[in-house]
Order: structure tokens, then C-alpha cells, then sequence
């Protein structure tokens, strides 16, 4: 079984954007965001990302 890379918070919400999620909100260092056909929500804690 091959390892799963290291990502940071930035880099996964890059992803997540790439297929088809958007940023709707963000409280902190928690990232609330929503698929195109709004039927999943999802938090992330990206933490220190900068």
C-alpha cells in the first residue's frame, strides 16, 4: 500500500476547490465549504497555513 502525501490546509483546500468545492464561510482557522450542488458541507481546520 503506498503512503497518502502530506498536505497542508492551503494545499487541500486548493483541491477541494479543483473539483468543484467552494469556500462559503470562515470562522478562525475553520474553512466551511459547500459542493456545486450544495448538497455537502464540510470543515476543515487549516491552522497555520502562511
Amino acid at each position: 500500500m503506498s503512503r497518502l502525501p502530506i498536505l497542508t490546509g492551503l494545499e487541500l483546500i486548493k483541491i477541494l476547490e479543483k473539483v468543484g468545492f467552494k469556500i462559503i464561510r470562515q470562522k478562525g482557522s475553520h474553512v466551511f465549504l459547500k459542493n456545486q450542488d450544495n448538497r455537502q458541507a464540510r470543515r476543515l481546520s487549516y491552522g497555520c497555513w502562511q
